[in-house]
């Protein structure tokens, strides 16, 4: 678990603001965290989903160890890294990894939290792409406007096959291929943008997708 939390910290977290410890944990008070990595970043890995966030923050690391402290901080597991803190814990809720590092007038909180009750759910996978494919990655996010959905498989068919396969599949759908390159393919529709990113991984085919759609909202 908590190796699998590593990989995905690099990407999210969650934090507030505060001018000293006293008042900047206020915002972070039992189950307000909670709530709020809830709303972040949706990631599925291997159908187990997980939410990430990134936020700055004016609590410095000296405040991880002060009174004011929140319960949950206190009674989190702690391990010291070169460049901050690394903590991890559970609640009723959710099992959560946390770390924080040390910037200039304050820390950036890396959050990744797992919900305890969440069973595995399948990935969203669009219509037009083909079944065989292994999904390896998911994430959902908000981001300039555009609700975006990155993705990325496996497949056993060579990439040339592949390629051709879903060129042929994305037209019939009505799609306008807009740019190609030897790896990478980009089409628009309507208010969505779609890049398609082709490579070798482990003997096999790799795609990674990004959608970008201004229209409806992520499920």
């Amino acid at each position: 678990m908590k190796r699998m939390l590593n990989l995905l910290i690099v990407a999210g977290g969650m934090g507030g603001t505060g001018l000293s410890a006293a008042n900047g944990w206020a915002a972070h008070q039992a189950p307000h965290w909670e709530n709020a990595l809830l709303r972040g970043t949706v990631m599925q890995i291997q159908g187990q989903r997980y939410y990430v966030r990134q936020q700055h923050t004016r609590l410095l690391l000296r405040d991880f160890l002060d009174e004011h402290a929140p319960d949950w901080v206190k009674r989190a597991h702690q391990q010291p890294l070169p460049t901050g803190l690394l903590l991890s814990g559970q609640t009723a809720r959710m099992r959560w990894l946390l770390k924080v590092t040390a910037v200039p007038g304050g820390t950036q909180w890396n959050w990744a939290g797992q919900p305890l009750r969440n069973p595995a759910t399948g990935v969203l996978r669009p219509a037009w792409l083909p079944r065989e494919g292994k999904a390896m990655f998911s994430s959902q996010e908000r981001h300039a406007g555009f609700n975006v959905l990155q993705q990325s498989y496996q497949f056993k068919e060579p990439l040339a096959s592949l390629r051709q396969d879903l060129r042929s599949r994305l037209l019939a759908a009505g799609w306008q291929l807009e740019q190609t390159s030897p790896q990478h393919d980009r089409w628009v529709k309507e208010r969505r943008e779609l890049d398609l990113l082709y490579h070798r991984i482990a003997g096999q085919s790799g795609l990674y997708l990004v959608l970008r759609d201004a229209n409806a909202p992520l499920q």
